[in-house]
């Protein structure tokens, strides 16, 4: 916890912001960070999301890349081709543009090339974003908004509640902002981000 709290001063989070992330009390949250309860596993997981920190830095304090490692496999995955229905900035569009292999299948999801640097450094320009329709976004995940007059924007999902929904910058200082769900034409999980020039045709 003191990893977080010390995150929480350099980015300038409230106690506040990060009970409204988790979708509890400013109270727990204070018991939190003290010491005197233990978050869920999915909580710590909101927290280093809300906190834009690795997860296993903030529960062990340990760099990822020290932990893991990429063992090259022996076999082919069988790729799934999802439609590139358009780009982020010039929106969506009737038939896709390209496809984007997947190495699982997607259900119903589709893709998005990015054509700005507006969302570094979390997604660059060139980059393809992939989105799950299907699934309900929870606090902390990242979630393509298309607004009634057709803008398409990327947000960290807070929470939506009578009528309002909540969302925060993905990258960058904190910027919390709430938008009627009258304003919002869908809201959909993006579950993966593919880097530049990879998987399309």
């Amino acid at each position: 916890m003191e990893r977080a709290r010390n995150r929480m001063r350099t980015l300038g989070i409230s106690q506040e912001d990060l009970a409204e992330r988790l979708t509890c009390t400013r109270g727990a949250v204070g018991h939190y960070l003290a010491g005197r309860r233990q978050p869920s596993l999915k909580q710590f997981e909101v927290i280093a999301r809300a906190l834009n920190t690795d997860l296993i830095w903030l529960l062990y304090g340990s760099d990822t890349g020290n932990l893991i490692r990429e063992e090259s496999s022996p076999y082919q995955a069988r790729s799934f081709r999802v439609p590139v229905t358009g780009k982020l900035d010039t929106g969506l569009k009737r038939k896709p543009i390209a496809f984007l292999a997947v190495p699982s299948a997607a259900g119903n999801c589709y893709a998005l090339l990015v054509d700005s640097d507006e969302h570094s450094p979390r997604i660059f320009s060139g980059e393809t974003i992939l989105v799950d329709p299907e699934q309900e976004p929870e606090p902390g995940d990242e979630i393509l908004i298309q607004y009634r007059n057709g803008r398409l924007k990327l947000h960290s999902f807070i929470n939506c509640r009578k009528g309002q929904v909540t969302v925060d910058s993905i990258v960058g200082e904190k910027s919390i902002q709430k938008f009627s769900s009258k304003d919002i034409k869908f809201m959909h999980k993006i579950i993966a981000v593919f880097r530049s020039g990879t998987n399309i045709d």
